[in-house]
């Protein structure tokens, strides 16, 4: 860190300090981290991930909106519809089970999506992580599949463009 980031750092932790504004920002662990323990403010405030690949932030916005109109789709159709689709499908679900939450990136940025961005609401309250690092690779053979297919569909899509989606 160069000397006048540290300073700026200082000033901050100093108005904060008389402000005595309570938070979880801790200025006295910073003040003395500030120097030789900086690995210490690294480590308390997470300041050392990487930053989410853009590539990662579009896939996932793409993978999130192609689930939304095969749910969308899906909840349009006959029961009758709905039973052939999923006998057609199966094993693959009609419904979005996440990404890995210990292992893709996609399952941070899908949850900033619906927590913090309000984006993609209609995941809201429901699971987010699949817990198998097999999904990714899954949603990307359908988006493919699904790219091909939406443009054509502009009233949603059919029972047979689901299941050829599901199947991808």
């Amino acid at each position: 860190m160069r000397p006048a980031e540290k300073l700026i750092l200082l000033l901050l932790c100093d108005i904060h300090k008389h402000l005595e504004i309570e938070g979880e920002v801790d200025p006295n662990l910073i003040i003395s981290a500030l120097g030789r323990h900086e690995w210490a403010l690294e480590s308390e405030y997470y300041l050392t991930e990487e930053p989410v690949d853009r590539a990662v932030v579009t896939e996932t916005a793409k993978i999130l909106t192609m689930w939304r109109v095969i749910e969308s789709s899906y909840d349009k159709q006959s029961a009758t519809e709905k039973k052939r689709i999923r006998d057609a499908a199966y094993p693959a679900s009609v419904e979005f089970e996440g990404f890995d939450g210990n292992h893709d990136p996609h399952y941070g940025v899908a949850s900033f999506y619906v927590d913090k961005l309000k984006q993609f609401e209609e995941r809201k309250g429901r699971a987010m992580n699949s817990h198998t690092s097999t999904s990714l690779p899954s949603y990307r053979r359908m988006l493919k599949r699904f790219e091909q297919i939406e443009p054509k569909a502009r009233d949603g899509l059919s029972a047979d463009d689901i299941v050829s989606i599901l199947k991808s």
